[in-house]
């Protein structure tokens, strides 16, 4: 299984705050950083990018470098023949925990890459969203301490 979800480190720098929160603000935190994380990841494929930049292209036996075969969903996109994985991905709350994930066993190696399959990292939080669930945790205090 495939997760990206908020790193452990930049979880610490986050989780006093979030810790002041009553349950019920951890909840509604929780469902948006899910949220949000899921749109990030969907929006990889959408950019082809990955947090090293553009995805590398796949060399075919015929020694040809294409971005992909087309076909009916994906068009010319990368990792988007059938719509299968970029369609596999939800967003999940659990125990403390939210972000978006695959239970596809090929997307392991796109994500990470093989010998023979480009590294294609689709699997991450950028700084962008990080910046959001920051926000989304500072409003939630906001708000908290309005009550």
């Amino acid at each position: 299984m495939i997760t990206a979800q908020v790193e452990p480190v930049s979880m610490r720098k986050l989780e006093k705050d979030l810790k002041r929160l009553v349950p019920e603000a951890q909840k509604k935190f929780f469902k948006l950083a899910a949220v949000a994380i899921y749109k990030d990841v969907i929006g990889h494929f959408e950019k082809e990018r990955g947090p090293d930049g553009k995805w590398k292209r796949f060399k075919w036996p015929d020694g040809k470098i294409r971005n992909t075969r087309p076909t009916k969903r994906g068009g010319n996109k990368m990792l988007q023949d059938t719509g299968r994985l970029k369609g596999s991905i939800v967003p999940f709350v659990e125990s403390g925990a939210a972000g978006a994930r695959t239970n596809l066993e090929y997307a392991g190696f796109h994500n990470d890459g093989t010998s023979k399959i480009p590294k294609r990292e689709f699997a991450y939080v950028d700084d962008a969203t990080m910046t959001k669930l920051e926000d989304y945790l500072a409003q939630a205090i906001t708000d908290e301490w309005k009550k």
